[in-house]
């Protein structure tokens, strides 16, 4: 989660403990302890402020007492003290890691949340919801971004791929890292070492983003890998060919999907108020930033799409030469430049427009996961170990 600074506080969310509120000087001004909701990789949504208050989506997969319902939630509290000023419950969702954004059209405020399966709109004044649109993966990450009249959500298909159809070859490459025996084929005996089916096949075996969790060791483990054999290995002949395989990477996975959503909809408006749709080169993590009436995403691979916000055509798809690996921080503008920074510390800058230039690139010497601040004359990027200043010159 990142924290929240206003003219007067810092206001911070810990998943591990609940809100916390300080002065400029650092002397805490108040506490609200929140129990922490159960998340399958543990909470990233971050607070908002809308007027007098902070805004905090809780989405959840715990239950509430003796229901099948979720104990999902969103909560504004008084930015003054800490103190409840209304909740909204969301029984129907799951938990997600994105962080909700305001959206004030027609002489109305919206809260606009992308949970899991939906993107949904809550009247600001009353806490009912206007709204809502689904085809959205299990997983959702990405901010709701507004521009041109319309809110933009997205979200990779489950597992980080950004494509409908995702190539194969890297996917099938990972599984072969394990191939003892050099025979281009898979059996039980080479699953080991952390191995399990991958979905990020750029990260690292044993990493717990690479693939489907599975318990660390024991017999539940074994068991799970003895299923997963036989899942792939239709011919049940002790192996996974890379043709079983590719036969079975588009499992329940979901579809990437960035969507763009009109102003004034009510109830399921995924027919009705979707201006447009796209399935190609969404990113997992990152969120998209809008800029005179265009889209900007990148995604891991140091893949950038700039979209036509008019009607979702590609005005260019290009790749970030020299940058390429993960990208978890979000691209973010200053003078009409694009500033975006790779997992591996690769800052690339791109001139926003109709036309792709790379204009200049530095490397920082550390990763980076999070989005780069701005202020009026500098940028900064919080590294592994340093954070570092860049200045406008005078």
């Amino acid at each position: 989660p990142t924290p929240l600074v206003d003219g007067d506080r810092v206001y911070v969310y810990f998943g591990s403990f609940g809100l916390l509120c300080y002065d400029h000087d650092g002397n805490q001004q108040w506490q609200k302890p929140i129990p922490t909701p159960k998340s399958l990789y543990g909470m990233a949504t971050s607070p908002i402020a809308h007027r007098e208050h902070l805004i905090l989506v809780l989405d959840n997969d715990a239950n509430l007492p003796d229901s099948k319902l979720s104990q999902s939630k969103i909560i504004a509290v008084k930015k003054k003290d800490g103190e409840t000023a209304w909740e909204i419950p969301r029984p129907f969702h799951r938990s997600g890691w994105s962080v909700p954004t305001i959206w004030e059209h027609d002489g109305v405020s919206e809260l606009v949340v992308l949970g899991n399966g939906q993107v949904s709109g809550y009247d600001m004044s009353s806490g009912t919801q206007n709204w809502f649109a689904g085809g959205f993966s299990r997983e959702t990450i990405a901010l709701p971004v507004v521009g041109d009249g319309k809110i933009y959500a997205s979200a990779a298909m489950l597992g980080g791929s950004g494509d409908e159809t995702p190539e194969p070859a890297p996917f099938w490459d990972a599984v072969m890292q394990v191939d003892k025996n050099s025979d281009g084929k898979l059996q039980r005996d080479e699953m080991t070492a952390g191995f399990t089916f991958p979905l990020r096949p750029e990260l690292p075996i044993g990493h717990p983003g690479f693939g489907i969790p599975l318990p660390k060791q024991g017999p539940q483990r074994e068991k799970r890998l003895d299923g997963m054999l036989g899942w792939i290995d239709k011919d049940r002949d002790g192996f996974w060919t890379r043709e079983e395989f590719v036969a079975n990477m588009t499992g329940n996975r979901g579809r990437p999907l960035l969507m763009a959503i009109l102003p004034g909809g009510k109830g399921d408006v995924s027919e009705s108020h979707v201006g447009w749709q796209s399935h190609r080169g969404i990113p997992e993590i990152p969120s998209p930033i809008y800029c005179d009436e265009r889209l900007y995403l990148v995604r891991k691979g140091g893949l950038i799409n700039a979209i036509d916000t008019a009607d979702g055509t590609v005005v260019y798809r290009e790749r970030l030469a020299d940058a390429p690996g993960q990208y978890s921080a979000s691209p973010v503008i200053a003078d009409g430049n694009l500033y975006l920074v790779s997992g591996l510390g690769v800052i690339s800058v791109v001139p926003a427009g109709d036309e792709f230039e790379l204009a200049h690139q530095y490397a920082l010497g550390e990763g980076v996961q999070v989005t780069p601040a701005i202020d009026a004359d500098t940028i900064y990027f919080r590294g592994e170990k340093y954070l570092w200043a860049f200045r406008r010159a005078e």
